[in-house]
């Protein structure tokens, strides 16, 4: 290997790595007419969790009747295996995470983000997901925008699967912009 060769490979590994620290991104093409759709992901810590009395609700809807919401999925209880055995606590990445839920950008943008354009303004769109060890969606959180535009986002984001790993449970954000 020359000493040019040399150079532009590490150059190249320190971009990927530069890259990979920033999160995930990605750009898709919408079609004619249409704005393009600009995203990231990245793996999320378990929120804070406080003291509270009220006990979890073991179920697929929340408190309000609904899907729930990122934080609610993150405080249920999670059956985290035995102690005497090593468990693998593997998670998916960033670039699991992105091409997994690119798959559903085109349905998320069609069925909900095109309506909520009609009568306001969105630019940026945050969803933070929790994700169980099967790659079942637990919960999901959007904003900004409607009530109507989150449940549509969220309707969709429940139906996702990802792959199944090792940890009982994780956290992902995906979000986008409107270019």
């Amino acid at each position: 290997m020359t000493k040019g060769t040399f150079e532009i490979n590490r150059l190249l590994a320190i971009a990927v790595a530069v890259g990979l620290c920033m999160g995930v991104g990605f750009t898709v093409r919408a079609d004619r007419g249409k704005p393009r759709l600009i995203g990231y992901a990245k793996i999320l810590e378990a929120p804070k969790i406080r003291p509270t009395s009220a006990a979890p609700s073991r179920s697929k809807k929340s408190r309000r009747g609904e899907f729930p919401s990122y934080a609610e999925a993150m405080l249920e209880p999670v059956y985290i295996g035995s102690a005497a055995t090593t468990g693998n606590e593997s998670q998916l990445s960033q670039g699991e995470v992105t091409n997994t839920i690119n798959k559903h950008l085109d349905t998320m943008y069609n069925k909900c983000v095109e309506k909520e354009l009609e009568h306001a303004k969105l630019n940026r769109v945050k969803i933070e997901i929790a994700v169980d060890r099967k790659g079942t969606v637990m919960g999901a959180t959007v904003s900004p925008g409607s009530r109507t535009f989150q449940r549509c986002m969220v309707g969709i984001v429940q139906n996702i699967k990802f792959r199944s790993f090792g940890a009982p449970r994780m956290g992902v954000e995906y979000g986008f912009r409107l270019g």
